[in-house]
């Protein structure tokens, strides 16, 4: 029995409520490594001192050609963020957050914790587990009105913003800019290899890196993904996602003030609460980062789009009809200092 997805077995009715304090903030942390990453390369670490949790950046699972500021990398530290302060609120833990303190040596955010009487946790925690990044086609269903209303509300960090694309003709815009991204990405040798090095088989016995479940290929095929990834011509790449982007329901572009660490993370933080409130809506969330590391598109999208602020990170809303397996996470052992 394979255990790399053990993680996405976790029940809340499992909580240690008469266990040691930091068991149960250990507890918490097994929430936050489900949070979505790129590559899934889950550049986490996590530390317990007395009440305090340190969150930090894993530099050995950065991906350094293809996220070159670590940009992708903060995003995902900023999704596991937002994870563990649902689990703390949900088992009563109040908390307070400093990003990259400058008194702290470490290059940490800092979650100060303490315990209060019960009280209604933020709903969003209930869909933790069911979230799942899909990338299949959408269906043809269309958004109902209650949905669309619903995700433009969402909570997001301060500093930070959405914009959220319904127009027909803006999406067609979009796509013509994400067409010319993908293509300059998937005509780079160094890219594609750098990637295929996180494809994973549906068989893999990793704890990291991105299973194809949601490819469409047979099972037996993803064997030799790595290879299918290396050797994609551009144009049917680009081609395929810029059909992907025609055919969504909605795409959401975020986007911050200040294009540094902290935003970075904030913006994982808001993307992670849209994700999770497209969830309770039956709707699924795909990353595409493309049209945000090629730095033209980006310019490209501002300005095509009239974007107040700096584009951080860009995703597909989609109806799927098919649901696809969840991706493996590291150990709690594995992400802990």
């Amino acid at each position: 029995m394979l255990h790399n997805y053990d993680a996405w077995k976790i029940n809340e009715s499992l909580f240690p409520t008469r266990g040691a304090y930091e068991e149960q903030l250990k507890f918490c942390i097994g929430y936050a490594i489900l949070a979505p990453s790129s590559h899934n390369t889950q550049p986490w670490r996590f530390e317990i001192k007395d009440s305090t949790i340190y969150l930090s950046l894993d530099w050995s699972r950065t991906i350094p050609y293809g996220d070159r500021k670590n940009q992708e990398a903060y995003i995902s530290i900023g999704c596991a963020l937002e994870n563990l302060l649902l689990a703390l609120k949900r088992f009563s833990f109040a908390y307070e957050v400093s990003y990259f303190p400058e008194s702290f040596i470490a290059d940490a955010i800092i979650i100060r914790t303490h315990k209060i009487k019960k009280k209604k946790h933020d709903e969003l925690f209930n869909y933790l587990i069911d979230r799942v990044t899909n990338r299949f086609p959408p269906s043809q269903r269309k958004m109902t009105k209650q949905a669309a209303q619903m995700i433009q509300q969402v909570d997001i960090e301060p500093g930070t913003g959405i914009e959220i694309i319904i127009d027909e003709k803006k999406k067609k815009i979009i796509a013509d800019i994400m067409e010319h991204a993908i293509n300059f990405a998937f005509g780079d040798v160094v890219f594609k290899t750098e990637l295929s090095h996180w494809i994973r088989s549906n068989y893999t016995q990793q704890h990291d890196g991105i299973p194809l479940f949601d490819s469409g290929l047979p099972d037996i095929l993803t064997i030799i993904g790595p290879y299918l990834v290396k050797n994609v011509p551009s144009s049917r790449q680009s081609r395929q996602d810029k059909n992907l982007i025609l055919a969504s329901q909605a795409l959401a572009i975020f986007t911050i003030g200040t294009d540094d660490r902290i935003g970075w993370v904030k913006t994982g933080q808001s993307f992670q609460r849209f994700s999770l409130l497209c969830t309770k809506y039956n709707l699924f969330t795909a990353p595409m980062a493309g049209i945000i590391e090629h730095e033209s598109s980006k310019q490209q999208l501002k300005k095509a789009i009239n974007i107040f602020g700096s584009p951080s990170f860009f995703c597909r809303v989609a109806y799927v009809n098919r649901i696809p397996h969840h991706s493996p996470r590291r150990t709690l052992e594995d992400v802990m200092v």
